[in-house]
Formats: structure tokens, sequence, C-alpha cells
């Protein structure tokens, strides 16, 4: 441990126990389309007067919650007594209390639980084993007797232990009194030391004479020492000098080069004698100083002492709260009839009141007791309980005078990994930066608490949206980790960077650190079941044909390490959903979804932000099995849950109103949807902009311009123009490392005039930057997806204003910037069925069949580049009225080497479509 001066220290808040766990928390979240795809992303396909469509939710990593396990085994797994951890009901009583309480006095005492490991199998084996680390190897300023009364509680042997809480209290309450404890009799030096204690007047006089006969002999023996030093060599320098003069006057008759030498020899000697002197005066100053030091060595000491007595009086206080009934018996067994029962959680929340009551009085020692009460309680599940408590902590820690920056360092780590896992981002990132930042001036950023932080707000930032920062903070990691040689947290941080490059869509790039990861853990004696589980849910990303297999499989084990009902569960029962939707298997999904969202609502209450991705998905099922309205009471129950922990009025709640509204994508829902559409821009206006996460920030664009849509739709121009217009002051912020020289922005200016009806001012604005376009030197795939984006968007203002022939003319421009591949060329596609269907509709039939040549032309160059996807024509309303069009359908039989090619087209013709686009 690097703190010697703490006696309570810090456990480190990640990367312990529950480190292939916290793994788990930054899986991506797999890519999903609204049930009305968004317009705002450059290359996305967009329609003339509608939203595009499908919209496939995901739910990604939630946070860990307390450690359980179905069975004859219940309970905090680092708290059990050997007798239960064994599972042997007939052997556990009173004395498996007394072991519980014995573990909290070490966690107390040393910041940490009496066991740990990997997983919860690793933990009961060695609490089975009864193998625990004495207290005073954490802390070597652990008194003995204190560390003898915890070994004692925490005996393998129940009748080894206290036969009481109060026989515990009792032994406590003696250390305190100085008196002999029960389990250990002293040394020698030890009894002499007490018996000097109980006879303070005698031992006080004597000692007192001792320490100033001591401090005065040191000193007086150092100035006299010094004082004869420069007597003598005063004395020899005299003496020296004299003879010689002596030699001067006996040798006048020597010449001078004679005389020039003893002269010389003269002033070496008093030069000698100087420096003769100044060591003598050094030698007094340095004994003075021994002194000195001496005496705050005695000092620290006794501040020491007492603030080992405060902590002993303060766990006395604890202990005997669990007899607060005055009976001879313990916490747990007590009848409640006669009184109550106490768990460790009681016991902590009574420590916690008692420093409330200032009845610890060192703040330094009230900052450490709240931190490590903190860290329990997180350890143990209580995420708001910690929460209290570590904020309690960092508040004193700043305040202590000077500061110890390292104390504070740790502090925000444990609270901002407290409130990562409530779903608290955005306080949760401010902390680990500021950790960061500390924990980098202390060490230089090589150290493993500066990994361990940067592990921690990377996994953050991955969640919150940004995994390419998320992907070099892992990098950083892995290089420090490397020089660590720790090969566990190495692989850890491995599958974080997998992790964090699924999240950005590099599936081959993630497949490298993960291989490496495992290859590793495979290879390291005791690998886990739950390290095994990590594996298959990252493989489960990557793998596109076994994801369900790898799922099940992770399901399986995190099941047998962590219970049914753990977060993680939950999480393996999503996934699964998710692939058994995708396949349309809709009833089997729903099983899976049922349980895993119960289990979200007893651990997280919904009160979780990424909850709403399990709502998103539970929506779409119930949807598939036409149990739409019991989809909208699993939302609003969402919607209150977000409300209670955030506040209507804010960017987390606003976020889950943003997403419910995209749910609502119905005829029938419009009303729905443009009410909650407008409760999430209230919600994202409530705070300055500056302050929205990024992430956040492109869902206020994109509600704003939807809100907008549906009140165009509606007739509500005037309210219309006021939401397109927040929608292109938000623009640049959203797309500002993307758009070119505003290109996107003035697209979508361009857009959102034509949509108003505002045809003239649409086209005046179109050709205006168009002009600037031909001299705009952007390169790259980016500017090419933006080059396409603006000249679909020109294509798309003058078939609105029925300008057919310019219509035209901007698809020859289109043509020459489509984006090379299958996509981009059904996307070229899909507009000119769009802008055909809308001629149409408007009695224009010479140019609908120019525009359905160009429909033609981009789905044959789309099959001729592996385009497949079948399914996307069923439902598209832009492809309906070609698909009863002979020619349309002849161009097809040839593009797919089959002959039933021309009967699915027509097959589709007469589907149903699905959704409103």
């Amino acid at each position: 441990r690097s703190e010697s001066l703490d006696p309570l220290g810090d456990a480190p808040p990640s990367e312990s126990p529950m480190a292939e766990v916290d793994a788990i928390n930054t899986l991506p979240e797999s890519p999903r389309t609204h049930a009305d795809a968004s317009h705002t992303s450059p290359g996305s396909q967009a329609t003339l007067d509608s939203e595009p469509s499908a919209n496939e939710p995901v739910i990604p990593g939630l946070s860990p919650a307390a450690e359980t396990i179905a069975g004859a085994m219940v309970g905090t797994p680092a708290y059990m007594s050997p007798e239960q951890a064994s599972g042997d009901t007939d052997s556990i009583g009173p004395a498996a209390d007394i072991y519980a309480l014995g573990a909290t006095l070490y966690h107390i005492l040393t910041g940490s639980p009496p066991v740990s490991g990997r997983d919860l199998t690793t933990v009961l084996l060695q609490v089975r084993s009864g193998r625990i680390d004495p207290p005073r190897k954490s802390w070597r300023a652990i008194p003995r007797q204190l560390q003898a009364i915890c070994l004692k509680a925490l005996a393998k042997d129940p009748g080894q232990r206290h036969g009481s809480a109060r026989e515990l209290a009792e032994d406590l309450q003696r250390y305190m009194a100085d008196e002999p404890v029960s389990c250990h009799r002293g040394s020698v030096l030890e009894r002499c030391a007490r018996w000097a204690r109980h006879h303070q007047r005698l031992s006080a006089s004597l000692g007192a004479a001792s320490l100033a006969l001591v401090a005065t002999l040191t000193v007086a023996f150092g100035v006299v020492s010094a004082t004869n030093q420069r007597l003598l060599l005063s004395e020899a320098a005299e003496r020296s000098a004299k003879d010689a003069a002596a030699m001067a006057l006996v040798s006048e008759k020597d010449s001078s080069d004679r005389a020039i030498e003893e002269a010389h020899k003269a002033r070496i000697a008093q030069q000698e004698a100087l420096e003769a002197q100044e060591r003598a005066q050094d030698a007094e100053r340095i004994a003075l100083e021994n002194a000195e030091a001496e005496r705050a060595a005695k000092q620290e000491a006794l501040a020491q002492q007492s603030r080992a007595e405060q902590t002993a009086e303060f766990l006395v206080g604890i202990f005997q709260a669990a007899d607060s009934l005055g009976l001879n018996g313990v916490p747990f067994f007590i009848p409640r009839n006669t009184g109550e029962q106490l768990t460790v959680n009681d016991l902590l929340s009574r420590g916690k009141e008692r420093i409330e009551q200032d009845l610890v009085q060192d703040p330094a020692i009230r900052a450490s007791i709240l931190n490590s009460i903190g860290n329990a309680f997180r350890f143990s599940g209580e995420l708001e309980q910690a929460q209290e408590a570590l904020e309690e902590s960092l508040r004193i820690r700043r305040e202590l005078v000077p500061p110890n920056e390292a104390d504070i360092a740790k502090s925000a780590h444990n609270l901002a990994f407290t409130l990562h896992e409530l779903g608290l981002y955005d306080q949760a990132e401010e902390l680990y930066r500021e950790a960061l930042e500390i924990q980098r001036r202390l060490d230089g950023g090589e150290s493993p608490e500066t990994a361990s932080i940067e592990f921690n707000l990377a996994w953050l930032i991955g969640q919150a949206g940004n995994p390419e920062e998320s992907a070099e903070l892992m990098r950083h990691v892995i290089e420090v980790r490397k020089e660590q040689g720790d090969p566990r947290l190495l692989s850890i941080a491995q599958i974080g960077l997998a992790i964090a490059l699924l999240e950005t869509g590099d599936k081959a790039g993630a497949a490298l650190p993960l291989t490496a990861a495992q290859l590793r853990l495979n290879s390291l004696e005791g690998n886990s079941l739950l390290s095994s589980a990590v594996f298959e849910f990252a493989w489960g990303y990557i793998d596109p044909f076994g994801g369900q297999a790898h799922f099940q499989k992770a399901l399986e084990n995190v099941k047998a390490t962590l219970g049914d009902q753990h977060i993680y569960t939950g999480f393996a029962h999503y996934l699964i959903a998710e692939k058994l939707a995708e396949n349309d298997k809709f009833d089997e999904a729903l099983v899976h979804m049922e349980q895993a969202w119960a289990i979200a609502e007893s651990q997280t209450r919904l009160r979780h932000p990424r909850i709403v991705f399990l709502a998103n998905l539970y929506g779409y099922v119930l949807t598939q099995l036409d149990r739409r309205s019991e989809a909208h009471v699993r939302w609003q129950t969402f919607l209150e849950a977000q409300e209670a922990a955030f506040g209507i009025e804010s960017p987390r709640c606003a976020e889950a109103w943003y997403e419910y509204a995209l749910f609502c994508n119905s005829r029938t829902e419009a009303t729905t949807r443009r009410d909650a559409f407008k409760i999430a821009v209230d919600g994202f206006a409530s705070v300055p902009v500056e302050e929205i996460p990024p992430s956040l920030l492109r869902s206020y664009e994109d509600a704003s311009y939807r809100l907008a849509l549906l009140l165009v739709n509606q007739g509500s121009r005037e309210d219309a123009e006021e939401w397109f217009a927040r929608c292109e002051s938000l623009r640049p912020l959203v797309a500002s490392s993307t758009d070119h020289d505003g290109l996107y922005a003035r697209a979508e200016r361009v857009s959102n005039l034509s949509r108003l009806g505002r045809h003239d001012d649409a086209i005046r604005l179109a050709e205006e930057y168009h002009d600037h376009l031909s001299h705009l030197d952007v390169t790259g795939e980016k500017a090419r997806d933006l080059r396409e984006h603006y000249y679909r968007t020109e294509v798309v203002c003058y078939a609105n204003a029925q300008r057919w022939s310019d219509s035209l003319a901007r698809f020859e421009d289109y043509r020459q910037h489509v984006e090379p591949d299958a996509d981009g060329w059904f996307r070229f596609s899909q507009l000119a069925a769009s802008a055909g269907k809308f001629c149409l509709t408007s009695n224009e039939s010479e140019q609908a069949l120019s525009f359905r040549s160009l429909a033609i032309e981009g789905l044959q160059k789309a099959v001729d580049l592996g385009w497949r996807d079948w399914d996307s024509l069923r439902g598209n309303s832009n492809f309906e009225p070609w698909l009863e069009d002979q020619v349309f359908l002849d161009a097809f039989p040839r593009l797919r080497n089959d002959t039933s090619s021309e009967t699915r087209i027509r097959d589709l013709a007469t589907e149903t479509p699905a959704g409103d686009n």
C-alpha cells in the first residue's frame, strides 16, 4: 500500500474482483435504425416529404450491481463465514455473525474486504480456506492488539471466535482502556509500556527526567565538542604563526624564496583552522536538528496513537449497536420479538451516523472512514449510500490544510466510479478527469493508479458516444501495462480496446487485441467463467453468423458465476432477444426480453439512462406481436423512472423522450409523437448548449428537425420555421468536425426552405451554393459523401417546386458523385423512384418515365456490385408504383441468376407495407 499514514486506506475503485465484469460495461451498441431513419448523417437516404424508416434499437452494457447467488449461500461473499461459504447450513449459528462483524472491522481497518478474487468462485474458495492476511500486512501502524481482536473474530473454526458481539465489544473496550485483551498477551516491552501508562505520575517523572537528560547531554556534548575543537585549532594556529615568525627572525639571511614558502605554509594552516571551525559549527547544527527530529517523531507517534484510539472508539460504537438491547447475542439471530436484525450494511449505516454526529474529531480520520464505508457500500451494491459517503469524504479531503493530493485523487476516482455505475455520466467524467490530472502530476502518467483511472475514463467515454477517444486512451493503458508486467490487467485493457473499436465499426481491428487477450488469459491459472463470458460477449458482436450462440454461452457463464438476477445476466438476455428479433423469432425474443426487463427493474429501478435501448427493443418486439399498447405501458414506466432520476427538464430525461417520440411512428400516434418531441427539445433547451454532451447534442438537433417536419405536415408552417431555425443553429456544433465549409448546413437550409413551401428562396440558395460547390476543393470519403448529399438535396428541392427538367439535370450531377458501392447506387435508385412517384401524383407521366429509367439504372448497378437486400424493397413507399410497372419488373430477371426473381418482385408488390414511411 502506498498510503503509510492512513489507518483505513482507500480501496481502488476498479479492476479489483470485478475487473472482468467491468469490461462488459464497455460493450458497444449495435447499429440501429429508427422507425423513421434520421436525416442528419451525411450519406443517409432522403425522401421528398417523409421521414425514412425502420429502427432496431439495442442496449449497451449496464452498470454492475451487488454480487448474489441463488441457493443456500446468500449474502455478500467477502463477509461470509467459512461454514456459510461451504453451504453447511447445520453448522451456521451465532458464530457466523461474529465472523461478519470481524470482516466489517477488517474492511474499515484496511480499506478492503478480508478476501477478494477475480470472480465469485475464487472468493468463496478463499473464504472456505480460512486464509486471511493479517491487517498489519496492509498497514504496519495498526496496533497488534487490534489486529488480534480482528483475527480472532475471523477464525476459521467457529469455536475459536468471540462468544458474542458483547464479548467482541468488550475486547475493543479493553484495548481502548489500555488493558490486556483476551486474544493478545503482548511482549515484555509492551507490558512495560502498559505499566508505565498505568503509573503515569511516576513514569511521567522518570520519563521527563530521562528525556530532559538525554536532550541536554546530546546538545551539550555537541556544543562542548565543537567549542573544544575550536580552542585546539585556534591554539594550533597561534603556535604555527609564532613559529613562523621566529623562523623568519632567525633566518634573516636565508633567501627570499625560503621566506615566501614559510609564509605560504602559515596561510595554509590558518585556512585549515577556519575550515575546522566551520565543521564544528556544522556538527553543532546537526546535533540540534537530530534533537528536533527526535521530538517530532515522538509527537507523530502520539498523533498516530490518538488516531488509532479514535478509530477504535468509533468501531466500539458500531459493534455496540449490534447488541443495542444489551442481550448476550448476535445481531442476525436475535428473535424479532426481542430485538432487531442488523446486516453488514446496517452496521455501515450506523457507522456513518456516528460520523455525522461528530463523534470522530480528526477530519483526516473522518474522511478515511467515510471513504472506506463508501467503498464497502459500493462493493455490496448500495450505490446511492456509497455516493453520499464518498461525496462527504472528498469534500473533507479537499478542505484539509495542507491538502494531500494523492488522497484527493483516490477519493475523486472512487466517487467517479460510483457515479459512473449510477449512470450519472457527466459528473463521473468530470471527476475522472480531475483524478487523472492530479495523478499524472504526481507520477508522470505511467503508474498503475494512472492506468486504472484512464481505463475507467475510456470506458465511460465509449459509453457516452465517443469511441475514438476511448480507443486512444485504451492504447495508452495497454502501453503502460506492458511495462508493469501484469498479464491479467494487460488483457483487460486489450478487451477494452477491442470493444472501443467495435463501437467505431472496426470489427477486423477489434479481433486482434481480443484474440491476444483471450490467448493470454487462457494461459493463466484459474481463468474464470466470467472471463470467458466477456470474450463470448465481444465475439458475439464480431461474428455475423454465430452471434446468438456466443451470447447464449455468455449467458450460461454469467448465470453460473453471478446468479440469475445479476445485471449482466439481464444484459445477456437482452442480446439474445436482439438476435432472435433480427431473425423474426419474436415469441422467443419476448421470453428473454421479459427476463431482461425484470432484472433491470429490480437492479437499477430503470433509472440508468442506457435502459432506453432495452425499452426500444421491448417495444419493437411487442409491436411485432400486435401488443403495441403494452409497449407504450413499458415506455411510460421507463419515462417516469427517468423523470424521477434526472427531472423532466434535463438533457438525460430529454434523450428518453426523444427515443420515445421515435418509437411513436404510426399515423395514429402523430400527436403523441409531436408532444414527445416537444418535451424532448424543451428538456435539451433547459441547459446552455455548451453543457450538453456531444452525443445528446445530436439528438437535440434531430428532435428539432423532426418536430419541424411534423408541424409542416400538420400545417403549422410558422411554428415549423422556428424549429428549422433551431436545427440550423445546432447543425454547425454537431457537424463541425465533418462539415467542409458548411456544406452540409447549406444543404439543410435549402431542404428546410423547400419543406416550408418557400420554393423560390430554396432554389435561389441552391443555385448560389451550387456555383460555390464547383469551386470547393474537398477530397476524401467524407467530402464525397457531403457532395452526394448536397446534390440529392438539389434534386428534391427542384422536384418539390415541380421543376422536373431541372431536377433531372441535377441527377446528372448526382450521378457523377454517387458513392461507388452497392449502397450508394441503391440510394440513387431510391431517390429516382421517389421523384418518379411524385411525378405520377402530379400527372407528369413523361417525366415519371425518365425517373423510372434512372431508378432501374441505379438498381442494376447496385446488384452488379453485390446488392442483394431484396427485403429493403418491401414496404418502401418510394418503390410502390414501380413494383406494379411491367417495364420495371422486366428489368429484374437478369439481375439474379435464377428465374424466381420476377416472381419475387411481384410478390413484394402484393405485400402490405409495414410502418409509417
